[in-house]
């Protein structure tokens, strides 16, 4: 293949500065948090939720494995995220 016929864009994407920028002076600062409350009701209960298990896993492998080691971590962050599917 020569590459013929292939468009090359002549300026690079803008960076996330420049797009930050850019919403804050077109929109204000209150656009960046459009969004948020819907997005932290369905988040916070269901880490909320993931962390009891975590916490309780993790009294319940550090009687079988060795206290507080990564497996006890390990095991316990799958056993919660299992819960929480």
């Amino acid at each position: 293949l020569s590459g013929e016929g292939v468009v090359r864009p002549t300026t690079l994407p803008p960076g996330v500065l420049q797009v930050l920028k850019s919403i804050l002076e077109k929109e204000g600062p209150k656009s960046l948090f459009r969004g948020l409350g819907p997005n932290l009701v369905g988040v916070a209960p269901s880490r909320a939720v993931y962390f009891a298990c975590y916490s309780r896993a993790k009294e319940q492998f550090n009687h079988i494995f060795v206290p507080n080691s990564n497996m006890v971590h390990i095991t316990s962050a799958a056993s919660a995220q299992m819960n929480t599917l």
